[in-house]
């Protein structure tokens, strides 16, 4: 037997490693726990299927509790942030997938359309906090400048073009 954490070898029986301190666990456990997160993981798919998001996500999250390396159920999880409107929880889920499988292109591809759809939203939430009026204010300020030198040119050349009267004697 060998200590999960260090690999270092354990002896037969030992609740804990001798090189490290690490809890050991034992065949068997591993083996339930890693069954029970498939039985989770299946009904979080099966609750997907069927639009359970909510339910799917805890189901996801209890395989998760036994298996937190689990990729399958971590691409769930994601997906099903996703498909709730979670795109924060999505975008961080995303993340620790690519962190542990750096090939997995789909889940690179979907974090990086969130990622330019979260940075979208953030520039529109961010033009609309200011009022109509200062959204407006340079193009009416232009529009009167414009008219005030359209104005005094005109003032300026029909006083230029006015005839002018012979000078009295």
């Amino acid at each position: 037997m060998v200590c999960m954490r260090c690999e270092h070898p354990v002896e037969k029986g030992a609740h804990y490693c001798s090189y490290c301190g690490a809890p050991v666990e034992h065949t068997e456990a591993l083996s339930w726990r890693r069954e029970q997160a498939e039985r989770l993981l299946r009904e979080a798919m099966s609750l997907s299927e069927q639009g359970r998001y909510e339910e799917a996500l805890l189901a996801c999250e209890g395989a998760l509790a036994l298996e937190p390396d689990m990729l399958p159920a971590l691409s769930l999880k994601a997906l099903l942030h996703e498909k709730r409107g979670q795109i924060e929880q999505a975008v961080e889920t995303y993340q620790r997938v690519v962190q542990l499988n750096p090939l997995s292109v789909s889940e690179r591809a979907r974090l990086e359309v969130l990622r330019r759809q979260s940075r979208a939203v953030v520039r529109l939430q961010t033009s609309t906090t200011r009022p109509l009026w200062i959204e407006a204010l340079p193009a009416v300020l232009a529009f009167v400048g414009a008219g005030v030198v359209f104005v005094i040119g005109l003032v300026a050349l029909l006083r230029l073009s006015a005839p002018t009267a012979p000078p009295s004697q």
